[in-house]
């Protein structure tokens, strides 16, 4: 949730990465915390129905366990259905976040 109290919105950038690879950039929200599961729960499976993922993850100030497990969850799938997914430019505290939980082989990083 932002500062007025509604859900904050996962932001697609469709211009640089998808230049590169081929997918369009979601950028994550700065807190992805409890109240931001559903949105990204939501715009993760959408993406994977178009068959790729790419993640911005520079902006990430705090990351909850609920969100990283819905990511790496993704990451599984997309995998299983052969789907290219990237977590690309991670936030220092996402990275930190990410090895704390010890999830670094579960969702894997693109400086």
């Amino acid at each position: 949730m932002d500062s007025t109290g509604s859900a904050a919105e996962l932001v697609i950038d469709d211009g640089l990465a998808e230049q590169e690879t081929g997918q369009a950039l979601l950028q994550l929200a700065p807190c992805l915390d409890l109240g931001e599961a559903d949105a990204l729960c939501h715009a993760l499976r959408s993406r994977l129905l178009a068959g790729a993922i790419c993640l911005d993850g520079s902006q990430v100030e705090r990351a909850s366990t609920v969100c990283l497990q819905i990511i790496a969850a993704s990451v599984a799938t997309a995998h299983d259905r052969g789907a290219i997914f990237s977590l690309r430019y991670p936030s220092p505290a996402l990275s930190s976040a990410i090895a704390d939980l010890g999830l670094s082989a579960a969702i894997p990083l693109v400086d």
